[in-house]
C-alpha cells in the first residue's frame, strides 16, 4: 500500500483508497462570554448530511440591534481544514468584530471521502438554510439583518468554462471583492478571477490587496 496523494501534515491518500487525516488542535465553542470582542458557537446546518457551522457574534453596543450576515467558506481546496481548527477559528471571529457583522463559517464535507461537487453543494445548502430557517437560532432572531447576505470564500477559484449565463444575468450578480496577497500561492488565479468577472459584466468587482482585513471590513460595511 503506497501513498498516492498527500498534503504534508494534514492528509494522506493511499492506493487502496484509505484516507488518513492529521487534525491540529480544536477550539471548543464559547457562546457564553465574549473573548477578543466576539463569542461563538457551533450550529447544525443539516444533521442528515453532518454539515455544521460556527457562528460568530461581535460584542456590539445595545443600540446596534440589526447586523449584516457574512457566510464564510474556509480555505483548504475543499479537501482539508475546518472552522474549528486552531488558527482557522480566529479569522471569522476577528472578521465579525472588524466588520460588525454576524459570521457563519461553514464546515462543509471534505474530499476525497465526499467527492466534489458535494462540498460546493453543502455551501449552497447553507445559504438556503440561512434564508429559510434563520428564525430557528436565537442569535439570528435577535440581531441578524438578512437583507444583505454576503458570502466570503477563501482560497477559492472557478474554472472559466461556466455554463451559459446571459449578459443580463451577469449584470445581476452581487458586488464581488477578490482578495489576494503577495504570499498567496493562488495570487495569480485571484487576479484572473477578478478580471473574468469584470469582463462578464458584473457591476462591481474589487481586487483587494493588503491590508486585507481593513478592505474586507470596508466592503462589508458598504454593502
Amino acid at each position: 500500500m503506497s501513498i498516492v496523494a498527500e498534503i504534508p501534515g494534514f492528509l494522506q491518500v493511499f492506493s487502496d483508497g484509505l484516507v488518513k487525516r492529521f487534525a491540529p488542535g480544536i477550539v471548543p465553542a464559547s457562546s457564553k462570554s465574549y473573548s477578543n470582542g466576539f463569542k461563538f458557537k457551533d450550529v447544525t446546518i443539516d444533521s442528515s448530511k453532518k454539515i455544521t457551522a460556527r457562528l460568530s457574534l461581535p460584542d456590539t453596543p445595545a443600540s446596534m440591534i440589526q447586523l449584516p450576515v457574512v457566510v464564510h467558506f474556509h480555505g483548504g481546496c475543499f479537501c482539508f481544514c475546518s472552522t474549528t481548527w486552531l488558527g482557522f477559528n480566529h479569522f471569522p471571529g476577528d472578521l465579525s468584530v472588524a466588520s460588525q457583522s454576524i459570521v457563519l463559517s461553514v464546515d462543509y464535507r471534505l474530499a476525497p471521502e465526499n467527492r466534489l461537487p458535494i462540498g460546493y453543494d453543502d455551501c449552497f445548502s447553507s445559504l438556503e438554510r440561512l434564508c429559510n430557517n434563520a428564525s430557528s437560532d436565537p442569535w439570528l432572531i435577535k440581531q441578524a439583518d438578512l437583507s444583505p447576505i454576503i458570502s466570503f470564500w477563501r482560497w477559492c477559484w472557478m474554472k472559466h468554462n461556466t455554463p451559459d449565463v446571459s449578459a443580463g444575468e451577469w449584470s445581476e450578480f452581487p458586488a464581488v471583492v477578490v482578495s489576494v496577497t503577495g504570499l498567496d500561492f493562488l495570487n495569480e488565479r485571484g487576479v484572473m478571477h477578478a478580471q473574468f468577472l469584470a469582463r462578464k459584466g458584473v457591476k462591481e468587482v474589487k481586487l483587494a490587496t493588503p491590508s486585507l482585513q481593513q478592505q474586507r471590513s470596508e466592503f462589508t460595511r458598504s454593502h
